[in-house]
């Protein structure tokens, strides 16, 4: 590989790395300001929801209506309560629990509504919303206590983070596979002296060229060459017809040469072919130069002497 090539492949290398990083970062940083926006947002509808219950607990209890409290207690764990305790003094009024709920914790009593995250043993989270009831002289008479189920936050939770994950992943693939196009594809595409297979004779009309030998004949008749224009020819004749611009001979002749340019590229076409016209009436026709492109060989095709 190329110094070129090399220096290419490390830049790719590090911009990969970055963008993983980058888009990584993102991803969670995402992720986890939605994951908190989604749990202060149940919190708060939770919160809400066991209020709007006490305060009709404590109209039904002043009214003396424990069967209606005791049968809306019930329905709340048609949704996603999971139990529901009403305590007056020292008596439990209402104490409603699904089948997963055996037995709870003491209940934490403050002067305000307390919020607590728990979970069971087996790791299912729920929220404990505790809120006290006061007789009418603001002295403490009770509590309402209620558990909300948060098993629907965890699985929409579970699912922004995978399809997240997803986005990120296919937005990485897709950058990644663009900046390796942009940093390598050019220098994939290419085929110079080291490319092929070395053993392999190249014969382009009149023009026979050994790799592996380092030889080329024109005509039957063997021609010296000096490395750099034997490099040059062989990346030409390794794809006849094909025009290599200025960048792809650089890489290829001058890897490790960074100051090499243009007019090193114009005296060796030049000096190639005029060791090609000595040897051989076709040989200054065989190098061709495209305006504005770069350089190619021509092809057997091509009436050589006609130019």
């Amino acid at each position: 590989m190329s110094g070129r090539s090399i220096e290419r492949a490390k830049r790719f290398i590090i911009a990969a790395t970055l963008t993983a990083l980058i888009t990584g970062l993102g991803v969670g940083l995402f992720v986890n300001s939605y994951q908190h926006l989604l749990s202060e947002s149940f919190r708060e509808r939770s919160s809400s929801y066991a209020q709007a219950f006490a305060d009709g607990a404590r109209e039904w209890m002043e009214r003396g209506d424990l069967s209606l409290l005791r049968e809306a207690a019930r329905l709340l764990l048609v949704g996603s309560a999971i139990y529901v305790q009403v305590k007056s003094g020292e008596a439990l009024l209402v104490d409603e629990r699904t089948s997963e709920v055996d037995a709870l914790p003491p209940a934490e009593l403050e002067s305000g509504r307390t919020v607590r995250d728990a979970s069971f043993p087996d790791g299912k989270g729920y929220l404990d919303i505790t809120i006290p009831l006061t007789s009418g002289d603001g002295s403490p008479s009770g509590y309402v206590r209620i558990g909300i189920d948060k098993s629907s936050v965890a699985a929409e939770a579970r699912g922004v983070i995978l399809l997240s994950a997803a986005s990120g992943v296919g937005f990485e693939i897709l950058l990644i596979g663009i900046l390796g196009w942009a940093l390598l594809g050019r220098a994939g595409r290419q085929r110079g002296p080291e490319g092929g297979d070395p053993s392999s004779h190249i014969e382009v009309g009149p023009l026979r060229i050994d790799p592996e030998r380092k030889e080329v004949a024109i005509g039957g008749m063997p021609i010296r060459l000096t490395p750099k224009q034997f490099s040059l020819l062989l990346l030409l004749a390794s794809e006849p017809g094909r025009v290599f611009s200025e960048e792809e001979i650089l890489d290829a002749v001058w890897p490790d040469s960074p100051y090499a340019d243009s007019k090193d590229i114009k005296q060796y076409v030049y000096l190639l072919r005029r060791r090609l016209g000595e040897a051989h009436p076709e040989g200054r026709s065989l190098i061709v130069t495209v305006a504005g492109f770069g350089y190619r060989l021509a092809t057997v095709e091509e009436d050589l002497t006609g130019r």
